[in-house]
């Protein structure tokens, strides 16, 4: 069986990472030693097993960490925290995310499982309260996160789920978008990759980006690029200028991006006071600032989410934009979102 890594969250001041031999129950063995098929159901699924009491105790917590909502314009969730009954965990241990809740000294099955993973050094860092958090992929199926709650409380587990959060939902976000990337570029699996357009892009315009089989160039000019697919209707554009602004705002880009689609779309705009700003990682080593907006069409009914990047180039001086929108009637958009999200994030200035 190959050795594999587990993933720990200490609380003992910088997190760490450190190494477990192997889980010791056996339907990892038997998850080893035999062919794993990919895993099922939505990225966006977390499914959650634990002993009732203590799972009532940490939902709020959980809900904190990971039930994030967009508006696409309708809110939807990020991640959905599905709570399943122990003894359906056969049924579900195939899914994609796995949520394990255990508490130490418990003799419910799930607090039997999570505790029986662990090797006795992780087990005595659980047990006084150093860590709490281990994670595990492709136990029982190709392409699947298991993450592991475990504590000698419940309480002292709320208050370091909630403490953190933002590293929290951080993991489960890059570790699905990772997943999601190899199936969206995988040529068996997935859609394959225009390896043909992107070389084009880079020579033409100095910059690279991933763009899946199902994408094609819809519109060329001097420095922009407008790339589309449908079924749904979604599509990434990549503008740039080499005059930026001397401040960039909200207000900027939003009349800059009006006059893009003004100028290459049907008119579209940004809804005016939708618009949710944050500094993100990504794109290299250059800072970057992502907004969340809404679009709608003033001359039709249409409308949907925004998801756009801002990237100064110091290298080139070079401004760009690098945007994603949908339109989706009567389905969940997140999906979709996502994967133009996978996209975008995959932008580089060729420097790089």
């Amino acid at each position: 069986m190959l050795t594999e890594h587990i993933f720990v969250f200490s609380l003992l001041g910088m997190r760490k990472m450190i190494f477990l031999s192997a889980l010791f129950f056996a339907l990892l063995v038997i998850g080893c030693s035999r062919y794993k098929p990919d895993a099922m159901g939505s990225y966006n699924e977390l499914i959650t097993f634990g002993n009732k009491a203590i799972v009532d105790s940490v939902k709020p917590a959980l809900m904190d960490v990971w039930s994030k909502t967009i508006r696409t314009p309708q809110e939807e969730k990020l991640y959905r925290i599905l709570y399943r009954r122990p003894e359906e965990f056969k049924h579900y241990r195939k899914y994609r995310n796995l949520l394990l809740i255990g508490r130490i000294g418990a003799y419910d099955p799930i607090s039997k499982m999570v505790t029986e993973a662990l090797d006795s050094a992780a087990l005595e860092e659980a047990r006084l309260g150093i860590s709490y958090i281990f994670t595990k992929q492709d136990i029982w199926a190709r392409n699947q996160l298991v993450i592991f709650l475990v504590s000698p409380d419940a309480n002292l587990l709320s208050a370091n789920l909630i403490n953190d959060r933002r590293e929290l939902f951080k993991y489960l976000d890059q570790s699905v978008n990772e997943r999601l990337s190899e199936w969206l570029y995988d040529r068996v699996q997935g859609m394959g990759e225009q390896f043909e357009i992107e070389d084009s892009l880079r020579n033409l315009f100095g910059y690279s980006i991933r763009i899946p089989r199902n994408f094609d160039i819809e519109t060329l000019s001097n420095n922009f690029v407008w790339l589309r697919a449908l079924a749904p209707d979604r599509w990434v554009f990549i503008w740039f200028t080499n005059e930026p602004p001397e401040s960039l705002s909200i207000k900027w880009w939003r009349e800059t991006r009006d006059s893009l689609c003004s100028l290459y779309y049907e008119g579209d705009v940004v809804v005016a006071g939708t618009e949710q700003l944050e500094q993100t990682e990504g794109l290299g080593d250059n800072p970057v600032y992502r907004i969340r907006s809404l679009w709608k069409n003033p001359h039709s009914l249409l409308g949907g989410p925004i998801l756009s990047y801002i990237l100064y180039d110091e290298r080139t001086g070079r401004l760009y934009i690098i945007d994603c929108a949908l339109f989706a009637a009567g389905t969940r958009k997140e999906p979709y979102l996502r994967h133009l999200q996978i996209i975008a994030e995959s932008f580089r200035p060729v420097s790089e």
